[in-house]
């Protein structure tokens, strides 16, 4: 998955860059939820460097 163009859909909504970076963790959450649910057991995330430490996405353990 590759954590990228969130803050510029964001500003094309004209919201804060931090709008569209929450809406796009959100998504990733969504998104490794339903992986879980496939019996996916690993998902590799690429984000820009300045968001590394911005964004924490939490997924519940299985049965949750």
């Amino acid at each position: 998955i590759i954590m990228d163009g969130n803050g510029r859909w964001a500003q094309k909504q004209k919201q804060k860059r931090t709008f569209g970076h929450f809406h796009g963790a959100q998504n990733v959450r969504d998104i490794a939820l339903a992986a879980q649910d496939l019996g996916i057991q690993t998902l590799t995330l690429y984000i820009p460097e300045p968001l590394i430490t911005a964004i924490r996405v939490q997924i519940p353990p299985p049965g949750k």
